[in-house]
């Protein structure tokens, strides 16, 4: 039932999946032969009537996705934590002349350092141990890491043992972003994935917003900080029992050849469901896991230099360049940040500000997932990235006139930071934040894609080496966004770098310019094209501006048919 395995010579260009090109004119399409594809048999079933029947996968999924208010959580509280006084008086070790004390910059960056390091680590191993022991084992490495990472921090008396706490739940929820994601994707209704994988981004939004409430009681009622990580048991506790008893998805048991597996899981999940035919259903998948091991097998054949060559490194780029954005753009400085950043441009109370920002941002991820679609990618990305650029910009010349004032800000100039940040946050979720975070996935209708998680990393690599390409690109963003962590807290601190929110607004806004140019000229549209579309379009070196307005072989094709 395996797929061939090619040539251990055999190069790209032996093995390069068949395209269709822009400028032939020669296919009679009303005589075109096309090979049939098998689907599912509920693919063009109504939303409404999907939700209904498929209600016992719908909470599966629910429940999994509880993990992403942990993810939230657990990411943003090491960073927000960094304002709260208690927490200062416990790892403070600078000590002003006036008996003052604060953290060390080179401490706090090294926190967010480990966390995102190991968070990148634990993405690439979370592939690897799926596809060996099962999605379920992953689901339980999550629970394991976090659960230790929880009793560390609650348990720390120094830097050193917070060090170790925050590399552990780095790991943890990097395992948590590949698995939850791609679990959810395995077992969600065809029709309803892509909304329902819009749905981690707003629970990852919404963790990082009950962080914000949580540090907040903390302040307010004089507490020890360790209540603000008591918090997440409560979020690991909504995880838990629905990772325990959470069947196994079917397609790790299709891709052992385990069919009998399979079908019992698709049973499990929806054999609730009136006409279910658990038969077809894995026909379906079977069909699709064997294109995959012959994709597989032909990537195996090609080095990694191939994802550097030619069109091949074209769409290397492009599937890179949209994920860095986060970076180009400040999150780092705004988001990752963001009570810290507040107190360092003297708001005198974060939380207030911090609220309306998440506020904004589950908003704005709210309307993303029904706008991207309608609107596409680029747009998004072109404009969001704009307004990124232009704020960030602004905070950097307000931090220049707070320098003719002794370094301080005036109330009037916390308040202009304050709402150019809130705008920032609401660019930030239309465009980078959808398009650019939250695991990679796919939705099919006729092989068209989701518009959200990893997108430009999923549809625009080469088939043969989607794998390869997509494995670089997040690794290449991970290193970005390790080495952007690292940075900016020693940038904006008054102990190292020192440049302020002046220098760190100029910085990050130079950036942004440099990524809206590289967006603009090289990141295509990708709205409603398929992977042949896909392939066609690149093989025919059509500018990245042009790619929403070329008229693709595959779509004279349907017109034709159309016009039988």
């Amino acid at each position: 039932m395996a797929g061939q395995h090619p040539s251990s010579h055999a190069t790209i260009q032996d093995i390069k999946l068949d395209t269709f090109h822009v400028d032939d004119k020669q296919d009679d399409v009303k005589g075109e032969k096309t090979q049939p594809v098998l689907e599912s048999a509920w693919a063009h079933t109504p939303p409404l009537t999907l939700a209904r029947l498929f209600w016992k996968a719908i909470l599966i999924c629910a429940g999994i996705l509880a993990g992403a208010l942990f993810d939230g959580y657990a990411v943003t509280v090491p960073s927000s934590i960094a304002a709260n006084k208690s927490f200062i008086a416990a790892f403070g070790t600078v000590v002003s002349k006036t008996g003052t004390k604060s953290l060390n910059a080179q401490y706090v960056s090294a926190w967010g350092g480990m966390s995102s390091g190991l968070q990148i680590f634990g993405m690439l191993t979370a592939g690897q141990t799926s596809d060996r022991f099962g999605r379920k084992l992953n689901l339980a490495f999550v629970c394991m890491f976090l659960s230790v990472a929880i009793v560390l921090e609650l348990c720390a008396k120094n830097w050193i043992y917070f060090l170790m706490a925050r590399g552990l739940a780095g790991w943890g929820t990097g395992m948590a972003k590949a698995t939850l994601t791609c679990y959810v994707a395995e077992i969600a209704p065809s029709g309803l994935r892509g909304s329902i994988l819009t749905m981690y981004s707003f629970m990852y939004a919404l963790g990082q917003f009950s962080c914000a409430i949580a540090l907040e009681i903390v302040q307010l009622k004089s507490l020890s900080w360790r209540n603000a990580f008591f918090a997440e048991i409560v979020f690991l506790a909504l995880y838990v029992p629905v990772a325990i008893f959470a069947p196994e998805s079917p397609w790790y048991y299709a891709n052992k050849y385990d069919h009998d597996g399979a079908k019992r899981m698709l049973l499990k999940i929806n054999g609730n469901v009136p006409g279910y035919d658990a038969e077809h259903e894995y026909a379906v998948i079977a069909a699709e896991v064997e294109h995959n091991a012959a994709l597989a097998a032909k990537s195996a054949a090609v080095s990694w230099s191939e994802t550097f060559k030619g069109i091949n490194g074209r769409r290397t780029w492009v599937s890179f360049l949209p994920l860095t954005t986060q970076q180009l753009v400040g999150s780092p400085f705004v988001f990752s940040y963001l009570s810290y950043f507040f107190s360092v441009a003297g708001v005198s109370n974060p939380f207030l500000p911090t609220v309306a920002s998440n506020t904004i941002l589950l908003g704005g991820l709210v309307v993303a997932a029904f706008t991207v679609d309608k609107l596409g990618r680029r747009p998004l990305l072109l404009v969001s990235e704009t307004i990124n650029m232009v704020t960030i910009l602004f905070m950097g010349m307000i931090g220049t006139f707070s320098k003719r004032n002794d370094g301080t800000l005036s109330s009037t100039q916390s308040n202009a930071i304050v709402a150019l940040a809130c705008i920032w946050v609401a660019a930030y979720s239309m465009g980078p934040a959808p398009l650019g975070e939250n695991g990679p996935l796919l939705t099919p209708r006729h092989q068209t894609h989701s518009s959200t998680g990893y997108a430009y990393a999923a549809e625009t690599s080469t088939p043969v080496l989607r794998a390869k390409t997509t494995a670089l690109a997040t690794a290449m963003c991970g290193a970005f966004a390790l080495a952007f962590t690292y940075c900016t807290p020693i940038m904006l601190s008054a102990q190292e770098a020192n440049w302020g929110i002046e220098g760190v607004g100029y910085f990050y806004a130079c950036l942004a310019f440099i990524g809206l140019i590289g967006l603009y000229f090289t990141v295509p549209e990708t709205r409603e094209r398929s992977f042949a579309e896909l392939d066609e379009l690149f093989e025919a070196k059509v500018p990245a501006r042009k790619f929403a307005s070329t008229k693709t072989r595959f779509q004279s094709v349907e017109q034709g048919r159309s016009e039988v």
